[in-house]
């Protein structure tokens, strides 16, 4: 069983720390487990398009650029596991991730998808031949596959990472990969976290801040500065790893969650959208899983989500009716594709005032520079 981690921040950082941890948890755990960590920043994940991708990014400066989205693709789909450890900025998940997901965990490695393709394949009715050139479902999509997922952050208080598990769960959910764990980690803002103590950072402090968040900051980072020895943070990781291990080579319904409740059952976090207009329907933020608000003891209010929705994006039957809509929406819009290409060349030939690029315009001293650096350079 393969178990690939993937790290999102900087070299030998929180993230990748943690990371590793749960990687030897992991490897630890079961003597048949193969492992092996592949770090974003050290690959070239060019903007443009990659070949099954409906759109191609236009006037690109640089096609030379080498492209290892296609390789990493490949080792996420080998994997039996995965383990993505993630910085949070600005609330919410390294943009490389979400980048890397729009790139190449799109449509054409949705499970749901790839599954319809096949059997139409096998029939001898190709999808979406007309206007996909060359587009071969890859059968590796649909094997068993669980993640365990770890979200690192500098700020103690909850608001600033609340986006964070929710953004990470986006970057994997087409796969129809079961969430077996996932934690959050704050309160480690510097790289490594080993030079301080809860005792130096109160003491920093206290001339800008009361003496209770004083105290609230210190025991944030007394639990989770991740190179303290004994802390929290380490003892998340090492869970982390190990949930993974108990859940390799199960499928997604027999695969056991064992990281936090939250309010939804399905994805197991708390971001809830409300339907608004003096309705108590909401909806899990996540998932988009249906509930309503309840009362219940003293004033407190509960979100409760429908059994079996059919709108959960994490299951499959989410993700089936998804591509219903899809097909139907296809079928009413299709017979008027003429007219709107007519429209869109319209809106092609427009020309503005553009920013001046060093790329866009030749800069060969630019241009010499970037085909000879390293990712590291960036």
């Amino acid at each position: 069983m393969q178990t690939l981690v993937i790290s999102c921040g900087s070299p030998n950082g929180n993230s990748e720390i943690l990371l590793k941890t749960a990687l030897l948890a992991a490897a630890s755990s079961s003597p048949t487990i193969t492992t092996s960590l592949v770090s974003l920043q050290s690959l070239s994940l060019p903007s443009h398009a990659m070949p099954n991708h409906l759109e191609q990014s236009l006037d690109l400066a640089l096609t030379s650029i080498p492209d290892d989205c296609p390789a990493l693709l490949d080792a996420i789909l080998l994997a039996d596991a995965l383990i993505i450890s993630c910085p949070i900025y600005t609330r919410q998940p390294a943009g490389r991730l979400k980048a890397f997901t729009d790139m190449a965990l799109g449509p054409f490695v949705d499970a749901a998808f790839v599954s319809r393709a096949l059997k139409q394949n096998a029939a001898g009715i190709p999808r979406f031949k007309d206007y996909v050139k060359d587009y071969v479902p890859d059968e590796r999509v649909l094997k068993n596959r669980v993640v365990g997922l770890i979200a690192v952050g500098g700020a103690i208080g909850t608001e600033w990472g609340s986006l964070a598990l929710p953004g990470l769960q986006q970057s994997i959910f087409s796969l129809h990969a079961k969430v077996v764990d996932q934690v959050i980690i704050r309160g480690c803002p510097f790289p490594g976290e080993s030079s301080f103590t809860s005792k130096k950072i109160g003491k920093s402090l206290s001339l800008t801040l009361s003496t209770e968040y004083q105290k609230k900051i210190a025991n944030s980072i007394t639990n989770h500065s991740v190179l303290i020895e004994g802390v929290e943070a380490i003892n998340l990781a090492k869970r982390v790893g190990r949930s993974v291990t108990s859940g390799i080579g199960k499928g997604y319904d027999e695969a056991t969650y064992l990281g936090e409740e939250g309010s939804c059952p399905y994805c197991h976090l708390d971001l809830v959208v409300l339907e608004g207009k003096g309705s108590n329907a909401c909806e899990c933020g996540v998932c988009g899983a249906k509930g309503i608000l309840e009362t219940y003891g003293e004033g407190r209010i509960k979100a409760v989500f429908e059994e079996n929705s059919g709108t959960r994006v994490v299951t499959w039957k989410g993700k089936d009716n998804h591509m219903e809509e899809i097909e139907k929406t296809g079928k009413i819009l299709r017979p008027k594709m003429d007219g709107a290409f007519d429209k869109r060349e319209e809106f092609g030939k427009m020309e503005f005032e553009k920013v001046d690029f060093p790329s866009q315009r030749g800069d060969q001293k630019w241009i010499a520079l970037f085909k000879d650096a390293t990712p590291q350079n960036f």
